[in-house]
């Protein structure tokens, strides 16, 4: 019977504790509104493979007020995540890892309402492996260039207005044999463009006949004249080599 005693305590406790408390009887007042969620799930790939060392972000929807960094956690090696305490609210689940292809815009992400007190588990969340281009940037004499800035771009066309070139995947520099690799890139065709590294503020450019600008695929200095490389999902388009005009 001495369990059932205290089940019941714990009701009547409950009971009485609905009118307005002061500090130290029953809690605080807001309890209920302040009490945190406990939220977990798994992160897969397309093949429903789990996804290891991926990044899970909570981001708070703009009218929802937050003081510090958003919540966020990794993945273990199963695809697993768990957030322990995280304060009640509406999120957008942003995943992230190398490779794989991010969301556009925070609209894009998946909306989730957490509710006070709550533990939700079972949680699925997908990442999509995105397309690959690799090659090598060269100086005007065929040389390796490192250091170059390198980064694909795509066409967006709107009716009524100009096309604009947007930013695509994730870029880098070139290593000391003029190789790069632009990762987490959407089906599509892209053009990939290299330009020398800007010198910093403690150095003095040295002096030269020949002065390298940014630069297309296949070697042209604008976009119009610049061929497009196609990547599909999850595929690695290698031997993009151009020289810096």
């Amino acid at each position: 019977m001495m369990p059932l005693m205290l089940v019941g305590f714990a009701l009547i406790a409950a009971l009485t504790c609905d009118v307005p408390k002061t500090a130290g009887t029953c809690g605080s007042a807001s309890q209920d509104e302040v009490s945190p969620v406990r939220l977990s799930g798994g992160v897969f790939d397309e093949a429903n493979a789990p996804v290891a060392g991926a990044r899970v972000l909570l981001l708070p929807e703009p009218r929802q007020p937050m003081t510090g960094p958003p919540p966020q956690t990794m993945t273990d090696l199963d695809g697993r995540f768990s957030f322990a305490r995280v304060p009640p609210g509406q999120y957008r689940v942003d995943t992230q890892k190398p490779g794989f292809v991010r969301m556009a815009d925070v609209v894009s992400l998946p909306r989730i309402d957490l509710a006070a007190g709550q533990a939700i588990d079972g949680v699925v969340l997908y990442l999509r492996r995105g397309g690959v281009i690799t090659g090598r940037v060269l100086d005007p004499g065929g040389q390796p260039l490192a250091e170059a800035r390198v980064m694909a771009v795509r066409r967006l066309t709107a009716k009524g207005s100009p096309d604009r070139l947007v930013p695509a995947g994730q870029g880098g520099v070139t290593n000391d044999l003029g190789e790069f690799r632009i990762i987490g890139l959407l089906p599509g065709a892209y053009y990939v463009s290299a330009a020398p590294r800007m010198p910093t503020a403690f150095e003095t450019p040295g002096r030269s006949a020949t002065t390298m600008i940014a630069t297309f695929f296949p070697g042209t200095p604008g976009a119009s004249g610049a061929q497009a490389v196609t990547v599909a999902s999850a595929q690695t388009v290698p031997d993009i080599i151009f020289r810096l005009a």
